[in-house]
């Protein structure tokens, strides 16, 4: 669990629901509701705070008409507020509250997941649909000469690949919040968290983005680590819950050191079954 009294809570909420407004969704009824609680929970009424104005006017109007002031309860509430305590009171609630929205986030996250791992099923669906038609010219940011009604497919497609990355975006703001799931930005593992691959299919994407990296053109061209990179080399979206995004590093990870073994053990079988001329030459002399 995050903690509560943390600004990044806010940052994420803020995410998330932009995420899911702008994917026509919103967020659980169960967390608006923790957060309409913990919102209105923390509104301290202005009948508990000082108010020496107001006890200086009913002091007037009392000794005008002939009454002790000092006696009034009324006057004795208002001068005995506490504005430290108040402010304590506000404090306190806040730490409170946060700590609802929090335990209300923490527990909508998986329900929140599921509804981007539809999003991103669809976008893959109207993907296959654009590809089958015109191709992975669908990867592509700019286009021209395709009729009017393949222009609308590449639209559609454009517009699925802008909901997978906020779909992504979601996803992620959770699984940092929360710590559901590490990795290390900017490399070719965070595609896990949308396409399901096996350690070739990682390395392939890695290369084909520093390839167009180094390429430098005017108007990148598949130099991310998003759903186009993906649809273009072939592979599928399939984003992850958090557990499955866990599996699959580790999948990858074990793979990797497969590899690295295998590697290491080929390289000392070749030092061990090649002739060392040096060596060679010291036990002839």
């Amino acid at each position: 669990m995050t903690n509560p009294f943390n600004p990044s809570l806010a940052s994420t909420i803020n995410v998330v629901r932009a995420a899911l407004r702008d994917l026509g969704h919103d967020l659980p009824e169960s967390l608006t509701a923790a957060m309409a609680l913990a919102d209105t929970a923390t509104k301290v009424p202005a009948t508990l705070r000082p108010d020496s104005a107001k006890a200086a006017r009913r002091w007037w109007d009392l000794y005008t008409s002939g009454k002790d002031p000092a006696r009034d309860p009324e006057i004795l509430g208002l001068l005995t507020r506490n504005t430290e305590a108040v402010r304590g009171l506000e404090l306190s609630l806040a730490e409170l509250a946060e700590a609802t929205k929090a335990e209300a986030l923490a527990e909508a996250a998986d329900p929140i997941v599921e509804t981007l791992q539809g999003v991103v099923t669809e976008a893959q669906e109207h993907i296959d649909e654009a590809r089958e038609r015109i191709g992975l010219v669908i990867t592509e940011t700019r286009v021209s000469g395709l009729s009017p009604d393949n222009v609308r497919l590449h639209a559609r497609a454009r517009e699925a690949f802008v909901r997978t990355d906020l779909a992504r975006r979601a996803w992620v703001a959770l699984a940092k919040q929360f710590g559901r799931a590490n990795w290390r930005p900017g490399h070719a593992e965070e595609i896990l968290i949308f396409a399901d691959l096996d350690l070739a299919g990682l390395s392939e994407i890695a290369g084909r983005v520093g390839r167009a990296r180094s390429a430098g053109a005017v108007v990148p061209t598949l130099d991310k680590y998003d759903a186009r990179t993906v649809i273009a080399t072939g592979h599928r979206l399939d984003l992850a819950d958090f557990d499955s995004f866990r599996e699959r590093l580790a999948l990858v990870a074990e793979e990797a050191q497969r590899q690295h073994d295998a590697e290491k053990k080929q390289a000392r079988k070749k030092a061990h079954d090649g002739i060392d001329p040096a060596r060679m030459h010291a036990t002839l002399l």
